[in-house]
Order: C-alpha cells, then sequence, then structure tokens
C-alpha cells in the first residue's frame, strides 16, 4: 500500500541487527559543536559526545547560563525588617 524507503527498518526485523540492517533516526545539531548526529544513537543525548555533555556541565557549573534582570527590577525584601538579633 505505502511504499517505505530503502534504508527502513521491517517491523518484522525488531531487535536483529546486522550488515544488512540500517537504522534510521533523526538527525539534529549538537547545542555545543553543532555537529549533527543521530539523536536516537548517542548515548550522551541531547549532546554528540561526552566532550560536550562535559564543557555543558561546566558552563551549568560556573553559571554561565542564566536570565537576564534588572537590579532595579528586584524588589528589596529586607526593607521593613528588624533583625530579631540585633541589639
Amino acid at each position: 500500500m505505502f511504499d517505505r524507503p530503502e534504508n527502513a527498518l521491517n517491523p518484522d526485523d525488531a531487535g536483529r541487527s546486522g550488515p544488512d540492517t540500517v537504522r534510521v533516526g533523526k538527525l539534529v545539531k549538537c547545542g555545543i559543536c553543532s555537529r549533527e548526529f543521530e539523536l536516537s544513537s548517542s548515548q550522551y543525548r541531547p549532546f554528540c559526545s561526552q566532550r560536550c555533555q562535559q564543557v555543558d556541565l561546566g558552563k551549568w557549573l560556573n553559571e554561565s547560563y542564566g536570565l537576564p534582570f534588572e537590579d532595579s527590577a528586584v524588589p528589596d525584601m529586607t526593607t521593613g525588617i528588624e533583625d530579631p538579633f540585633d541589639e
């Protein structure tokens, strides 16, 4: 009824692999290095490699990622509060 691409997996072949089996997956770009890779085959998804995964973790730990805000937009929450330990 529908034509299937030559490289598509046959549902009857689930769990089988071999030289004649070609897995087709979604190609995406890595968020760190912009390299295209097959998302389903990467054990480091959403990154292409362990290196890119570690670079991203380092950015989070160094607080390189964040949302922009203006200091004046943050209300001073300490105004009007007395310190009970202040003598």
